[in-house]
């Protein structure tokens, strides 16, 4: 059948004021639902949800989609997100990652390259994701394939910031030059 339509039925079963609802919901959601079947669209619905177990829920099932290929595409659609929890997650995720050798953890610093620059290019909004993706930025510059996309963020950085954060980016780069 119609997939969409069926996951905004379920969305609506969601809130339900009935438990028997919410427990169908909840089962059909955290079990019965392929993966493929759940659109970054939806699951950032599901992760921005007034209700506690349907955003731990959304959560839950993001986390399994977060590794795959189109992590970065989903990590991005994210980052523009106005919800400072939505922020929060996708922060702890990364601060999260498995220790990886410098050319795997730099092949998906470069895949995550436009979560980073959405982050950091945010106005006004957004400081803890910001702080917390340029924390990550800087323990990332001990070995040079991961320095080099350290770089490359900060030299976007420098051209693209506001006047207030331009000078961390030029000391960033100084200190990977040095």
């Amino acid at each position: 059948g119609d997939t969409m339509g069926e996951l905004l039925f379920l969305y609506a079963l969601a809130d339900s004021a009935f438990d028997n609802s919410q427990g169908f919901a909840r089962h059909l959601f955290g079990e019965q639902l392929p993966d493929s079947a759940l659109t970054p669209e939806l699951l950032i619905r599901w992760v921005d949800h007034p209700q506690a177990w349907v955003r731990a829920l959304g959560q839950q099932r993001l986390m399994r989609q977060m590794s795959a290929p189109e992590a970065s595409l989903t990590l991005t659609r994210l980052a523009q997100h106005p919800s400072t929890e939505v922020q929060q997650f996708v922060t702890q995720w990364l601060l999260a990652l498995p220790d990886e050798a410098p050319p795997e953890r730099a092949a998906r610093m470069r895949q995550l390259l436009p979560y980073f620059l959405t982050v950091l290019s945010q106005v006004h909004r957004g400081r803890v994701s910001k702080t917390r993706v340029q924390a990550f930025l800087r323990a990332q510059v001990n070995a040079p394939e991961t320095a080099a996309v350290v770089a490359e963020v900060y030299a976007r950085q420098v051209v693209g910031a506001g006047r207030l954060d331009q000078p961390q980016y030029m000391a960033g780069l100084r200190a990977i030059a040095a």
